[in-house]
């Protein structure tokens, strides 16, 4: 739930320090996840092909633009994360 990963965020000093340093709550960042994790989970799962006019309640046809647009950024985000591994 959003309230145990806002716990869960709070829990860690580093992290904690690092959204203060942002000006971003614990919960802002676990809603700002959610709402990515959800665009790009339905971009993916649509193969890219998405209809941004008919999605499902609770869909932000928003997020899932802001996915596609910046696709190419994203990944190579999760590539540097992977890498650090």
């Amino acid at each position: 739930t959003i309230d145990s990963m806002e716990a869960a965020m709070k829990k860690h000093p580093a992290g904690a320090a690092a959204l203060a340093k942002a000006g971003m709550s614990a919960r802002e960042y676990s809603l700002t996840m959610m709402a990515m994790l959800q665009a790009a989970l339905v971009e993916g799962m649509s193969q890219g092909k998405a209809d941004l006019k008919n999605l499902p309640p609770g869909v932000n046809a928003d997020n899932i633009l802001f996915v596609r647009e910046h696709k190419a950024e994203l990944e190579a985000m999760q590539k540097a994360l992977e890498a650090k591994k």
